[in-house]
């Protein structure tokens, strides 16, 4: 995988403002709301991003696991469109 590896982080920097940076502090995103009654929503994008990296780690898993168990065939696309959005 060619993303950032390592944990990644969520830094506050205002009520409009947030970083996520990799463990090695690399920013690699930046989430803002235009005002802030978007708070809500700015921290639940900005924690859905600094998950990525654990959600594409276990949606992998999940397909290997698929080899030798058996994955809804919708399901089983859903798992591998996310991961081929994810690895582009």
């Amino acid at each position: 995988m060619k993303h950032t590896k390592g944990e990644w982080k969520i830094f506050p920097i205002s009520n409009k403002l947030i970083q996520i940076n990799s463990e090695k502090m690399y920013s690699i995103a930046y989430v803002w709301a235009i005002n802030r009654e978007l708070k809500e929503e700015l921290e639940a994008n900005a924690k859905l991003i600094a998950a990525a990296p654990d959600l594409l780690e276990v949606l992998i898993k999940l397909k290997e696991w698929e080899k030798t168990n058996f994955i809804e065939q919708s399901l089983l696309e859903k798992i591998n469109n996310a991961i081929n959005k994810a690895t582009l």
